[in-house]
């Protein structure tokens, strides 16, 4: 199930080994969430800022990926060799386009 999750995020089909660091991420990401005051649990406080940095390194780089397919394909599009056959938008992609109303500004990696 996490594997359709992670593909229709990203469009891509990834590696077995990819997908179980993604999940294992995402999963004690949310378990540690939970907790309470910095100062009493500094320590899972420190293990949850790992989390996030870990999520960061498996995570940015497939979004850079995906950001980098859509502008290939805007590209194409400028010079009239539009395929619509071979391109499928992602979840990630409506999170590229995607911008705060009240910033003015589209979300950043670290955001999505």
């Amino acid at each position: 199930m996490f594997c359709l999750l992670v593909l229709m995020c990203f469009k891509q089909k990834l590696g077995e080994t990819q997908i179980k660091k993604i999940e294992e991420i995402e999963r004690r990401l949310l378990l540690s969430s939970g907790h309470i005051g910095r100062i009493l649990f500094r320590k899972r406080w420190e293990e949850l800022f790992k989390l996030w940095r870990n999520q960061d390194d498996v995570l940015i780089p497939l979004i850079k990926a995906r950001r980098k397919v859509k502008q290939e394909r805007q590209s194409k599009t400028k010079e009239g060799k539009e395929n619509d056959d071979e391109f499928v938008v992602s979840y990630v992609d409506t999170l590229l386009d995607l911008e705060l109303p009240e910033e003015k500004r589209k979300l950043e990696d670290k955001e999505m």
